[in-house]
């Protein structure tokens, strides 16, 4: 009788364990899918930033894609790269993924990762852009429509694939006389803004029900949806005001939303106050910026890192349900 006690006390904290390792870890399931899909229809989402913002783009698309958040024991794991042979393996594996809508002008050797996401069938448009911080330049070899530099990435050349990244990418509609016009190199960020960012396709006014909760946002304008940034752990000019609102401002020309996304902590670096905090209250300071504050970090057990700074699967798929609700104005299932 007293082992079967003990048998039934055990299987309940069990139960207990795993239900919240599956919410703390895995990504809530409460909000339905179809109303995560539905936050992201018919917007263009821009993500900039080093590898945390990359992941946490892998994190979102992965759910929208498959429609289920990222599996805590896939192996290898998209937010994991090391998990992968090399970094052009883990460029080639991470763009079949989401084929056949996943597009993905990357070299680890040259410094450059531009990932665009263009999915007509279910109108979802997802792009990011890896930045460094203030001594990187971004930059891309892409000279679209060039049928060589499609089938190196997508293994086959197809109109459908051609026209979806004309689609996406304005500019290329400039460049077919010079195709050098696309092979940019962006030493600063505003010039990225100024000059590609603002021609990404498709744009679109802000919805309707939207509108009273940005007041500020010329809603009736055609832009991209939102910009979600972050500083990471790379030196950067944000923690200049001036060059910060610079920023801010450059964002709001081409897009209706700007969520800053505060720096994670890493295993080791809990206790002082850091670079990335000061530059992450200025940015969330200022008129307008969404703050998206991933603070909560701080606390995460070590076993949840598979370096000094990255996490595993379960803590991304947290951290985009907090997006997730942040952008449906839902901030009720955000981490604490």
């Amino acid at each position: 009788m007293l082992l079967f006690l003990l048998l039934i006390v055990f299987a309940a904290i069990s139960s207990s364990v795993g239900s919240h390792d599956e919410q703390q870890h895995s990504g809530t399931q409460r909000m339905a899918q179809t109303d995560r899909e539905r936050v992201f229809q018919g917007k263009h989402f821009v993500f900039i930033g080093d590898s945390l913002s990359r992941y946490l783009y892998l994190s979102v698309l992965y759910m929208l894609h498959h429609k289920h958040w990222l599996d805590t024991s896939m192996y290898p794991n998209p937010v994991e790269e090391k998990t992968y042979e090399s970094w052009p393996i883990y460029f080639r594996s991470t763009n079949g993924l989401f084929d056949p809508y996943h597009y993905c002008d990357c070299s680890r050797e040259q410094q450059y990762e531009n990932r665009y996401y263009i999915n007509k069938h279910s109108n979802l448009y997802l792009s990011y852009f890896l930045y460094y911080g203030k001594n990187f330049a971004v930059h891309s070899r892409w000279s679209p429509p060039n049928d060589s530099i499609v089938a190196t990435v997508n293994g086959n050349v197809s109109q459908y694939y051609m026209n979806n990244l004309t689609d996406a990418i304005g500019i290329c509609s400039n460049s077919l006389d010079d195709p050098n016009l696309w092979n940019y190199e962006f030493s600063d960020l505003l010039d990225l803004f100024s000059f590609h960012i603002s021609n990404l396709k498709p744009t679109a006014p802000l919805p309707s029900n939207e509108s009273s909760r940005f007041p500020g946002t010329n809603g009736s304008a055609s832009k991209l949806y939102a910009i979600v940034m972050n500083a990471g752990f790379w030196p950067s000019r944000f923690n200049e005001v001036e060059y910060a609102k610079r920023i801010v401002s450059a964002a709001f020309a081409v897009a209706h939303r700007f969520i800053w996304r505060t720096t994670t902590f890493t295993q080791f670096d809990r206790t002082k106050k850091r670079e990335f905090d000061l530059i992450d209250e200025i940015m969330c300071g200022l008129p307008r910026v969404e703050c998206l504050d991933v603070s909560w970090t701080r606390s995460a057990d070590r076993s949840l890192y598979w370096d000094d700074k990255h996490f595993r699967a379960g803590v991304y798929n947290k951290i985009a349900d907090q997006l997730v609700r942040h952008l449906a104005g839902n901030s009720s299932g955000a981490a604490s």
